[in-house]
């Protein structure tokens, strides 16, 4: 098992939503490198499609996102079997989930799931998951006041939008634990504003996935980054 699980949203190469580190390793250790810390290792992520279990992982388009979010919250075998596949693949040495587009519902809902999570990392790139009432009114987690449970075991949540993304134009902070835990980052991804790649190459995630490292590295002896001397 793997310290990073990724999880894609919509089919396409530039949604990731076909299976393979590759896609999703080349845009991301080209931000850890720009921004001076070591490229990842192919063995530190497992990769899985949402897109690909609900069988048309292979149709890009740019709403293939809405008839994947309708299938994900209307068909219960279809949604329990994609988070029940998420939570499969968090080891005992998982330290992060990364979800994109329709892959964060899924990962939230996941984590969620486990009472006794690694998790301390989860980072939302083009996230819906404050739509309402499509999605944020129809998640399987605890509400309360308003707001929807905060993961068990979670540390920090890094929601990375641009605000030209049709998919994230909700802000995710004031419905989610406290109201006040996640921090969120705007990002700049050109002119296809959900592309995964882009928001994988950022430098604000590289920079998170970075200092998350470092914490670690007092109390744990997972290689996942080390900073490079300059």
């Amino acid at each position: 098992m793997a310290l990073m699980v990724c999880v894609g949203g919509c089919g396409g190469p530039d949604r990731l939503g076909t299976a393979g580190a590759e896609p999703w390793l080349s845009p991301l250790n080209k931000g850890l490198m720009s921004a001076g810390f070591d490229p990842l290792p192919a063995s530190s992520l497992d990769i899985i499609s949402i897109g690909e279990l609900f069988g048309h992982g292979s149709r890009p388009g740019p709403y293939a996102w809405v008839r994947q979010i309708h299938q994900y919250l209307s068909d219960p075998v279809a949604r329990h079997a994609a988070r029940d596949e998420v939570a499969r693949l968090v080891a005992d040495d998982t330290r992060i989930v990364l979800g994109h587009s329709l892959g964060s519902v899924a990962a939230y809902e996941a984590l969620c799931r486990l009472t006794d999570s690694p998790v301390r990392l989860f980072v939302t790139l083009g996230s819906p998951l404050g739509i309402r009432p499509h999605v944020f009114d129809r998640l399987g987690s605890v509400l309360t006041a308003g707001r929807r449970s905060w993961p068990a075991g979670l540390d920090r949540w890094i929601n990375l939008f641009d605000r030209r993304d049709v998919v994230a134009f909700r802000r995710l902070t004031p419905l989610f634990g406290n109201g006040r835990q996640i921090a969120e980052r705007a990002v700049a991804n050109g002119v296809r504003p959900h592309r995964a790649s882009s928001y994988l190459a950022d430098s604000v995630l590289a920079r998170e996935l970075g200092l998350a490292a470092r914490r670690w590295a007092a109390t744990e002896a997972h290689p996942l980054l080390s900073r490079r001397v300059r």
